[in-house]
């Protein structure tokens, strides 16, 4: 059996009685309502002959929530290391790093190192939130300049 119910906005007895009108559960307990219903607003008084205050209906402005921070992308200082030139850029919306990148490597000989360690430390200053991590091993000079270009562009947050 399907219930259905109609709001009535003028008041609590009118959506009551309009609430059992049209309810098929009510009408087969033998609560039928009159088909006239009336929508008419209802006036209350109180025990001691006073009519009660009516609340307002006009809703406080509430401050419009502030809109978060659009990413931005910091970079960060260029740092000399013995086979070349690092460079690292953050992502960040509001002081949360959302990502890391490099700008610049050196080629050669210590690519495969910035190859191999730069995804770690990429994951780990993720996960901490700063550039506080520990180098790859096998990977120092690289993995160290990398930390410190990092670093340079949290300081700028």
């Amino acid at each position: 059996m399907k219930k259905r119910t109609v709001l009535v906005t003028t008041g609590l007895v009118a959506g009551i009685a309009g609430t059992i009108a049209v309810n098929p559960v009510a009408q087969s307990m033998g609560i039928a309502a009159s088909s006239q219903i009336s929508a008419a607003p209802v006036s209350l008084t109180t025990s001691t002959g006073t009519t009660p205050a009516r609340r307002s209906t006009k809703r406080k402005a509430t401050p419009a929530a502030a809109a978060p921070a659009a990413p931005r992308t910091i970079t960060g200082a260029a740092v000399q290391e013995p086979y070349g030139t690092v460079q690292a850029a953050i992502t960040v919306q509001g002081k949360q790093i959302t990502g890391v990148n490099v700008v610049q490597v050196p080629g050669g000989f210590d690519q495969q190192f910035a190859d191999a360690s730069i995804p770690t430390l990429t994951q780990e200053i993720l996960s901490s939130q700063s550039a506080n991590v520990s180098v790859v091993s096998g990977a120092t000079y690289v993995s160290s300049a990398f930390l410190q270009s990092v670093d340079s562009a949290i300081q700028r947050i």
